[in-house]
């Protein structure tokens, strides 16, 4: 009868344990970070979540120079959509490791950057690049039969938990027809740049209770490409 008590106990308690474990995906509309980081991301009115999911990236660290070992580094994105084509996009990654760090404002190497500043966004500090991103350079797999299109995405990185985590949102539309070239067109990327940053809003949990995901998101389908997925929090750093 004890032994039974004993095992039954320890089933509860297993169960327990399992149950509270650190969940980041999605939670009443928003991509949620509930613990380290605690931070979330809600998408302006009119977005629709359309995939959430997580993702162990290869990760290669340089120091001095020098490439070192890949890292595998967990990663959980979340994927939203408004109805006229406007696409927004979260991802978190956390390096585990005691000797990596996220490098701090990372420039992007793959992609025509046209204009690039330091912001504070919420409260946060966040580096911001507006680029143009062909099809098959998409990493969120918007369009997987039109790899000819070209958007315009305006990308906000966050470094949080002494750069320990880097939280990416990308708020993207489709390049329209111009008269002038992209990085000539001043007033259209001024109203580009104004409606990306409207498009979202960071909350932090240190300031107020964050809703909590019961999900663990799945992997990604083998439509996504593993590599394009790496290239998006940056670069490691060994320090």
């Amino acid at each position: 009868m004890l032994r039974k008590l004993h095992a039954a106990l320890l089933s509860c308690g297993l169960l327990l344990a399992c149950s509270g474990g650190l969940i980041r995906g999605t939670a009443e509309g928003m991509f949620v970070s509930p613990a380290r980081p605690a931070v979330a991301v809600r998408p302006a009115i009119g977005f629709r979540e359309i995939d959430v999911r997580r993702a162990d990236l290869s990760c290669r660290p340089s120091m001095f120079g020098s490439a070192l070992a890949p890292q595998s580094v967990p990663a959980v994105y979340a994927l939203f959509e408004r109805p006229e084509g406007a696409r927004l996009t979260a991802m978190l990654a956390v390096t585990e490791s005691d000797h990596l760090k996220w490098a701090v404002n990372p420039e992007t190497e793959n992609l025509a950057v046209l204009r690039r500043e330091t912001l504070i966004k919420d409260g946060f500090s966040a580096c911001a690049e507006t680029c143009l991103l062909p099809a098959d350079k998409d990493w969120a797999d918007f369009d997987t039969e039109n790899t000819s299109s070209v958007s315009i995405m305006r990308r906000f990185r966050i470094n949080l938990l002494v750069n320990r985590a880097q939280l990416i949102v990308e708020y993207r539309e489709k390049l329209p027809p111009l008269l002038l070239s992209v990085k000539d067109n001043l007033p259209f990327l001024s109203s580009f740049e104004t409606r990306a940053e409207m498009a979202f809003i960071i909350l932090n949990g240190d300031h107020i209770t964050l809703p909590r995901p019961n999900i663990r998101p799945s992997y990604p389908p083998s439509s996504v490409s593993r590599s394009l997925l790496t290239t998006v929090p940056g670069q490691l750093v060994s320090h």
